[in-house]
């Protein structure tokens, strides 16, 4: 899997594959608020909290559930 490190300002974004974007919303100490825009049919998920219910044997939500902006 390849991997980037980028640098970016409050309110600035990037695109991946043309129809995902990722924004900074906020960011303080120790802490980034970040917005997605994506399709409705991709799944979104923060991966400590897919981890912790894969230890759990809990199943994956289906992106329809999820509640979007």
């Amino acid at each position: 899997m390849a991997g980037l490190v980028l640098t970016r300002k409050n309110a600035e974004s990037v695109l991946i594959g043309g129809n995902i974007r990722v924004t900074l919303e906020d960011c303080r100490p120790g802490r980034a608020r970040l917005r997605i825009e994506a399709p409705a049919e991709l799944s979104i998920q923060r991966d400590d909290v897919k981890r912790e219910a894969e230890s759990h044997g809990a199943r994956q939500v289906p992106a329809a559930q999820l509640e979007r902006e």
